[in-house]
Parts: structure tokens; sequence; C-alpha cells
């Protein structure tokens, strides 16, 4: 998350680290997901890339700081891995995929389901400036601030855009630092901003397909990164006092940038796949 702060331990209690088995030894985070009920977990269909194996996988939840696992934390090997049938890559439509867990987790204060809004309540938080991101990801864009191009980046960029990580080795010790990958879980408040900016000839020029939400900040400096894939886009909705997830975090052109904010998956149009 780059522009946020530490989140507080257990705000986020639906926040899962998903991460790949390096060299046969040790762990390392890869994505962001979200739990739904006891043994599911949503994450973003390019972080399986490649990697549809879930022997090679596990997902923490309850988890805090990477580094050192609490007394709440869960680990859980993955029973099956569903990627969204019409996922396609070049252009992260339907960016979506479920983790099934191969055993259920225990709710506690700090596991806990999300919710997803009632259709009633869909437009209007699809409309919020109250909503927020978490993740472990990056905190600064790769190579710290590029000054944003000037032309439009062309769409075979999309690539490059993914915000999983490259599997660098980020335990245990410096190599944090020098990925800037936070062990620290991080959060930021966001807006959903209107895809009618977001889409225009400012931004990102038609790569927006119906199916996602754009959220940030329109001027810059917060936003998902590398590692933050796959997370939650969650809106806060007063009348029932309640976080509602509508979008997992999918792409973008660097992070942070002036009018590029995050492309969310839009999650209201995949409750029937859920």
């Amino acid at each position: 998350i780059v522009g946020g702060h530490e989140a507080p331990e257990g705000a986020w209690p639906w926040a899962v680290s998903l991460q790949v088995l390096r060299g046969g030894v040790r762990f390392m985070h890869l994505c962001g997901g979200v739990l739904l009920g006891r043994r599911a977990v949503l994450t973003a269909g390019h972080c399986v890339d490649g990697r549809t194996d879930p022997c090679s996988w596990r997902a923490v939840l309850g988890v805090h700081n990477l580094q050192k696992h609490g007394p709440h934390t869960a680990r859980r090997r993955i029973r099956r891995i569903i990627v969204h049938s019409d996922f396609k890559r070049e252009t992260f439509e339907n960016d979506v995929a479920l983790f099934e867990l191969r055993s259920a987790v225990r709710h506690s204060l700090y596991i806990q389901p999300t919710c997803l809004p009632p259709a009633a309540l869909v437009q209007p938080l699809e409309n919020s400036s109250d909503c927020y991101i978490s993740g472990w990801g990056r905190t600064t864009e790769r190579g710290e601030h590029h000054p944003a191009p000037a032309a439009h980046p062309p769409p075979p960029l999309l690539g490059r855009l993914a915000r999983s990580l490259d599997p660098l080795p980020a335990f245990p010790g410096g190599e944090w630092h020098q990925s800037k990958i936070s062990p620290v879980l991080q959060q930021a408040q966001v807006e959903i901003l209107p895809s009618s900016l977001c889409n225009s000839s400012e931004g990102y020029a038609g790569l927006m397909n119906s199916k996602t939400l754009c959220a940030g900040v329109w001027a810059g400096g917060t936003d998902t990164c590398q590692g933050d894939s796959g997370g939650p886009l969650v809106c806060y909705h007063p009348d029932t006092d309640r976080y509602y997830l509508i979008g997992i975090a999918s792409f973008g052109v660097g992070c942070g940038r002036p009018r590029y904010p995050g492309i969310y998956v839009r999650l209201s149009q995949y409750r029937k796949w859920i």
C-alpha cells in the first residue's frame, strides 16, 4: 500500500496473506486475499498465473506482522484453486479466483469473514468515499517514484501492471527492506472514483471494463501496489455500521501515480460466480 499507514492489529480480520513455496523450503507472500465463510479465500485470478498447484500455496490468516506469527494466526494449506474460466491475463478481465482451504478456520476477533453487500447497498457503496484498502505489498513503486509517463502507456504494457509480486525472497531479514514490501499490514482510505473519469483519455483511456471499479485519489499518492493484488477494497455503510467487500485489487499503472488510480474487480458482478 502506497500512502498508507500501519493498520491497528485485528482491524481487517478478513485480510489473508497468500504465500507460495519457494525452493521447497520457505513460503513467501505473493498476494492478498479475502476470507469468505470458514474455508474459502477470494483473490485475483492473475495471482495464480502459472502456479495452479494447490500444494505450492498456503494461506495465513489472523496475521499482523508476516515475520511474527502471533497466537491468533492460523496457517492453512490449500485443497483446490478455482480461477474464473473467462479470466484473460492480457486484459485482466474476470480477474478473480477462489482458494478452498484444506480445513476450516475458527472465527475469532482476528479471523472473520468479510460481508458481501445486499443488492440494495451496492449502488451507494460503489459511489462511496469511505473506503479502505489493506495489504502487505510494496509501500513505494519499484525504483521509487518515476514521473508519470507523458504519453498514455499502450495496452501491451498491461502485463507489467499486475499487482502481484514477482516471487523474490521476502524472508526472513534484510530482503524486506530492499524489496520495500511491508511485513506489517498497511491500510489507506480511498474513494471510489467515477469510471467515466478513470477511463477517460486523461487516465486509462478505455483499458477499464464495466466489471471493474476505480478507487484511490485522482491526484495520486494513495494506492495498492505489487503484493496487494487480490486484497480487499471495503466500504463502510453507516446505516448497518459495517464494512462491505466491494472490490479486490487487480491492476494499475505504477503505484500512486496521478491520473492512474487502482483498478479493482467489481464484485457485484461476480456474486453468482462466488
